[in-house]
């Protein structure tokens, strides 16, 4: 059984605890945020424990730890968590800075342990087709795609401030999930609707 800890207990990292609580190889050991009420909400909600980002970084009993804070604060878990060994699964993007990326995952290589980045679209079976659509030839030479890409749900209310002003921007392309010129002169338009389930802690 694989003991997992989550750093971050916020709508991504109820997001990911709910998967990780609900995997039938895996346990949510432990949760940690600076905002301790989410925290125990969230570790009620999966029967686990709340500790502290050092204690669940350190923990003997932790095989794996999930990074689901501020941007800003990747890289350094990142480098922290790799060094005792354990996996790394990281919210995108490790960092801003691509040199501060770079730094950050010459210290995963030398420290051994694995890291995985969330880019989840590289799973999504949509994109999948697309890309063996590509590969065969089937649609042509690719000169340009835009995608529009919205969550299921709307976000919390703390959150509609920060979310009006992305949706306002995402609206300009709305027109297509996906519009792909071909030969300069044909365009393949396809939309695509995907639904991520039920929440597992609707209440959380």
């Amino acid at each position: 059984m694989l003991r997992v800890g989550l750093l971050g207990a916020g709508r991504i990292g109820r997001t990911h605890g709910g998967n990780i609580a609900a995997h039938a190889r895996a346990t949510l050991a432990a949760v940690a945020d600076a905002d301790v009420a989410a925290a125990h909400a969230l570790a009620k909600a999966a029967n686990a424990a709340v500790k502290t980002v050092d204690a669940i970084i350190d923990a003997a009993d932790i095989d794996a730890v999930f990074v689901c804070t501020p941007t800003d604060t990747h890289a350094d878990l990142i480098e922290r968590t790799v060094r005792t060994g354990k996996a790394v699964f990281c919210e995108k993007p490790n960092d801003l800075d691509a040199a501060r990326v770079r730094s950050c995952l010459d210290v995963v290589r030398k420290s051994g342990s694995k890291l995985m980045v969330g880019f989840n679209r590289r799973f999504d079976p949509s994109f999948a087709a697309i890309r063996r659509r590509i590969a065969a030839g089937e649609i042509g030479v690719i000169e340009l795609v835009t995608i529009l890409s919205r969550d299921p749900a709307p976000p919390p209310p703390e959150l509609h401030n920060a979310a009006a002003i992305k949706v306002r921007m995402f609206d300009r392309t709305s027109a297509a999930v996906m519009r792909t010129l071909v030969s300069g002169s044909s365009a393949l338009r396809r939309s695509v609707r995907m639904s991520w389930g039920t929440p597992l802690f609707p209440g959380v």
